[in-house]
């Protein structure tokens, strides 16, 4: 994702940027005043669908807590593989094509 991609969330206009957080360690941003998603341009596969997963129950749930969003994201990916919704940790996760 190099370009800007425009979604909803709790019928807000949210803007997802390949853009790389400040801060030691941080790989993603939910910025409430620009209303923007930051994800690391670095990130791929599994690694890219949690941190867009994370920052994205951040702009769903402004009021929870990190524990809270970071619980809820690993219990939500674990749920996901468990169906086969998506891939295990090792393989990377393709965009898709529509």
């Amino acid at each position: 994702m190099s370009e800007p991609v425009k979604v909803q969330l709790n019928g807000i206009d949210w803007t997802v940027i390949s853009k790389k957080p400040r801060g030691k360690g941080h790989i993603g941003k939910c910025d409430w005043e620009k209303r923007e998603l930051w994800i690391a341009p670095s990130l791929a596969g599994i690694q890219r669908f949690e941190c867009v997963l994370h920052e994205g129950l951040h702009a769903q749930m402004p009021d929870a807590s990190e524990e809270a969003v970071e619980r809820m994201g690993v219990e939500l990916t674990e749920l996901l593989r468990a169906c086969g919704a998506i891939c295990s940790a090792a393989e990377s996760i393709q965009p898709s094509e529509n």
